[in-house]
């Protein structure tokens, strides 16, 4: 049986994950590179080393958590805008949307075919939106302002 996943793993797998994106715009490949190396490397090592553990790598993250359409329009979206910054080819906001429209294209289409994975999608949309009502509707404290 699987235990369940450590939540500060994975807030801190969004923290690495946003860094190294918004590092794509600052650095030199070089150096983007070692910093994902270790940000990265070193947790994506730690989430291999053993399936039953607390500690997962980002890619199973990724995969419970995010419509498979969101996951690969980023990917995309940001490996083109990434290239475009590295190798001085065009404007990155350009290259990120046309990579990005090609990864939505590409995962629209192969879940549509696919029909276990359309219900998987599905159970992901059900799943951020219950968890997007249950926070929209939440209780307030009243004040005691009286």
């Amino acid at each position: 049986m699987l235990r369940p996943w450590a939540r500060w793993w994975l807030w801190l797998w969004g923290g690495v994950a946003v860094a190294l994106l918004v590092l794509i715009f600052f650095l030199p490949f070089r150096w983007w590179a070692l910093a994902a190396a270790i940000g990265f490397g070193s947790m994506e090592g730690v989430g291999l080393i053993r399936t039953d553990d607390p500690y997962p790598p980002l890619t199973h993250v990724i995969r419970r958590f995010l419509p498979r359409w969101v996951a690969f329009t980023a990917i995309y979206g940001f490996t083109g805008a990434a290239g475009s910054v590295w190798l001085h080819i065009s404007t990155p906001e350009k290259l990120g949307a046309l990579f990005a429209m090609l990864g939505w294209f590409t995962t629209h289409f192969d879940v549509t075919f696919d029909t276990s994975k359309s219900l998987e999608e599905r159970a992901k949309y059900q799943m951020i939106a219950g968890t997007a009502k249950r926070v929209l509707l939440r209780k307030r404290p009243s004040s005691s302002l009286n």
